[in-house]
């Protein structure tokens, strides 16, 4: 098909569906049931589904794509929720909604090289790896309902929000994720992958937990912000090259080793406890000069902990504190079964 106007949109075909451009959602806004026809419902149940651009306008106009094979889209604009999926790969230029945008590959790859933006929730799932660009989970969204995924390859329903404000959850349940762009979230942002996660830009959960779970390595480049705690644990190596903020604790946990900061100087604080571990492998830092503070806020006596369980800590050029320099309100403790080099530590006990 070319163009596709409508108050609502819906093609379904046991082959491929290829259309140019769809507009919808002129009418009343959608039922809130996935089982129901969307502003714009388009199902292959035997073929691929590939669109140049789809947008259904206004709040509570709904895109509903499913793909026995691969959903192929350059952009796809809800004013309600966005849902797409599909057997095989999800290739997406842009992806926009008004509420959630939640993508599925049952047996392959996401993609999307532009922006993924939300109002509400950004719910990204793959059996291969996921690549995105920039990822925002605004929260200026309807924050009612979520999306979830069934066991079937193209099931999924609306449910009751469970967990309030605007997420990201990003999961690649067999190999990696990677952001190229900045990934920002007005609540949650979590992220695992089997294999690798890479963050090239920044990671932010502004009033929530930044969690990452990587089966081998981990590597934030950008700044790491959260309102909450900040938690990495890698099966390999753990990276966090900048600068990290947490208002609660910050913990970093590396299968292989831990290195903080880059060849710039860098401030890794939170408002908590900083509890930093390699099981083997070093605990090191960039060229740059590493600042590591717990209990930021001065308001407890969370301790900064770090500990190379069969290796060293090698933080030459760094400042590790518990508090503030000055009144050294929470201890520092150091522990390596090889050397421990360090070069300025105050705490209440060292």
């Amino acid at each position: 098909a070319d163009e596709l106007q409508g108050d609502r949109v819906g093609m379904t075909a046991g082959g491929n569906i290829v259309a140019d451009t769809i507009e919808a959602g002129t009418g009343a806004a959608d039922s809130g049931d996935l089982a129901d026809r969307q502003s714009i419902d388009l199902v292959s149940t035997g073929g691929s589904v590939t669109v140049n651009t789809a947008q259904a306008f206004g709040a509570g106009h709904d895109i509903d794509i499913r793909a026995a094979n691969a959903l192929t889209a350059n952009s796809l604009n809800a004013g309600g929720t966005l849902v797409g999926r599909a057997g095989d790969a999800i290739a997406i230029g842009a992806a926009t909604a008004g509420e959630d945008v939640a993508l599925r590959s049952n047996g392959s790859t996401i993609t999307v090289t532009g922006a993924t933006t939300a109002g509400d929730d950004v719910l990204l799932t793959a059996a291969g790896a996921i690549a995105t660009g920039s990822v925002t989970a605004s929260g200026t969204g309807p924050d009612t309902r979520t999306v979830t995924f069934g066991a079937g390859a193209l099931d999924a329903a609306y449910a009751a929000e469970t967990n309030p404000g605007a997420d990201i959850v990003v999961n690649s349940t067999g190999a990696s994720t990677t952001a190229n762009g900045a990934v920002t979230a007005a609540s949650d942002v979590t992220v695992t992958a089997a294999t690798s996660v890479t963050h090239l830009a920044t990671t932010t959960a502004t009033a929530g937990n930044v969690t990452v779970n990587s089966g081998t390595s981990t590597q934030l480049v950008g700044d790491v912000t959260s309102g909450v705690n900040t938690t990495v644990t890698a099966g390999t190596t753990a990276a966090l090259q900048q600068n990290v903020t947490a208002g609660g604790n910050y913990t970093v946990t590396g299968g292989t080793g831990v290195t903080l900061g880059d060849a710039q100087a860098r401030t890794q604080a939170a408002g908590g406890a900083v509890t930093l571990t390699a099981t083997s492998g070093d605990v090191a830092k960039g060229a740059g000069r590493l600042t590591v503070v717990s209990n930021s806020d001065l308001a407890g006596t969370e301790a900064l902990t770090i500990t190379a369980t069969n290796a060293n800590i090698v933080l030459a050029t760094s400042q590790l504190t518990g508090g503030s320099i000055a009144g050294r309100e929470s201890d520092v403790v150091l522990s390596a079964s090889g050397a421990i080099t360090a070069d300025d530590l105050d705490g209440d006990r060292v």
